[in-house]
């Protein structure tokens, strides 16, 4: 099949500081506040750092040190951009059956497994929400008192991999102060007298938020690490400043302390130069990092939105270049949407078993679509083919995840504003294949 990758562009906007880890607010369990509407693309950045709210817990993580310079790794040419958009012939994919697993949801954001057989969802109002036997529990796990405003709320979740042990869960999410928006990691812990979740420490906070590019998303790497994008809030010249917070994405001890191995002493920055990351991806058996990205728009241009092959150190060239645009020491995209349409990427993942096994899987808001993309097992930084599926058929489309049954995990996301929202709410979708 002959397969051209175009679509419209993602979204913007946002402000930016040099955050600085403070304090936890106080221990969360009030419902979130209400939504706002809809920001339009030229909103203003937000006004400078606050500092962060009078802490209430002993728990707040030790102070984090601004990085060094760059070390010299970052600064070598990248390698020869691959075409893109892309166009390559690949078989079609084999078509899914697709069931509504659960409906009645808010705008649903990130998916995760635990290993007893629950699915934990997170709900931008602020509601982290499980789903055991094929059933939504009405009472939410948790419920943390966010700023749900234009693509803030409560966003990325993980589990950690000793969850069965630990009971802990980890969630980034927006929050208000007097000066403005933030955005906060936490861990949280599930109390086994209860089944319900509690805050358990503050992992990373302050980072600046704003109403758009939050980033969000929230996973362990294959090396035990908790990743967490963090967007550029609109503030462009402090992606490319890896003494900031903004524009990156960050990689964390799972007790919030630095890695020694990570490229920039002292510093939780593991790259740089992003706009708006929200995918993350390992492949099974490289181990190899995959981000997704918004590309520009409003009057920053359109459209090119991003998949990357993410290296330690790296700068990704935001706001320097886009699509194929190379310069010395910035990596181009293994693929990106062209110059007249987007995908607005969401949530990654790699298919691990059945007939799209080995395949890297996005999801797309604006082009309400799951992309199914094959790389080049020689050259992982090309791209062969992509593919949509599901296109137009479901809404906006936030989150992909394979769960321990093999069935792939979809999440709509109609309900932010910008969709249409079925009488049944958002949903998870389950795709399965015929044997």
């Amino acid at each position: 099949m002959l397969v051209g990758l175009v679509v419209l562009a993602a979204v913007a906007c946002g402000a930016a500081a040099t955050p600085a880890p403070s304090a936890p607010e106080a221990t969360p369990g009030i419902a979130s506040t209400a939504r706002a509407p809809e920001p339009t693309r030229t909103a203003a950045p937000a006004p400078s750092q606050p500092p962060a709210p009078t802490p209430t817990l002993t728990s707040a993580p030790s102070a984090t040190p601004a990085p060094s310079p760059a070390p010299s790794a970052t600064q070598r040419p990248s390698p020869t951009p691959t075409a893109s958009p892309a166009t390559a012939t690949a078989r079609p994919a084999a078509a899914p059956q697709v069931q509504v697993f659960v409906s009645g949801l808010d705008t649903p954001w990130a998916i995760a497994f635990a290993p007893d057989g629950r699915i934990f969802l997170t709900e931008r109002p602020g509601r982290i929400r499980v789903v055991q036997d094929g059933k939504l529990d009405p009472a939410p796990w948790l419920t943390l008192d966010v700023a749900e405003v234009g693509e803030g709320g409560l966003l990325g979740l993980a589990l950690d991999p000793q969850f069965a042990q630990n009971r802990f869960v980890y969630v980034a999410y927006t929050y208000r102060t007097e000066g403005g928006l933030q955005n906060r990691l936490v861990r949280l812990r599930e109390d086994v007298a209860t089944g319900k979740g509690v805050l358990d420490k503050v992992i990373l906070d302050p980072v600046r938020g704003n109403s758009t590019h939050d980033g969000g998303r929230v996973k362990f790497g294959p090396d035990g690490k908790l990743y967490w994008t963090m967007g550029d809030a609109q503030d462009t010249a402090a992606a490319q400043n890896p003494a900031t917070l903004l524009g990156k994405i960050l990689r964390l001890n799972p007790d919030g302390s630095i890695p020694p191995d990570n490229p920039f002493p002292g510093s939780p920055v593991y790259s740089f130069g992003h706009r708006n990351p929200q995918g993350l991806a390992w492949q099974p058996e490289s181990g190899r990092l995959y981000a997704t990205e918004h590309g520009p728009s409003g009057g920053q241009g359109c459209c090119q939105d991003e998949v990357n092959l993410i290296e330690p150190g790296k700068n990704y060239g935001w706001p320097e270049i886009t699509g194929d645009r190379p310069r010395a020491g910035m990596v181009s995209p293994v693929i990106h949407s062209g110059a007249s349409d987007t995908w607005a990427p969401g949530g990654a993942t790699f298919v691990t078993a059945g007939p799209w096994q080995g395949a890297l899987l996005f999801t797309g808001l604006r082009g309400q679509a799951l992309y199914r993309l094959t790389l080049d097992p020689a050259r992982p930084e090309k791209a062969l083919a992509l593919e949509p599926l599901l296109k137009n058929q479901y809404g906006r489309l936030r989150d992909v995840a394979q769960g321990p049954d093999g069935a792939l995990y979809v999440l709509t996301s109609n309900g932010d504003g910008r969709g249409v929202l079925p009488a049944d709410g958002d949903r998870v979708l389950r795709l399965t294949f015929t044997d």
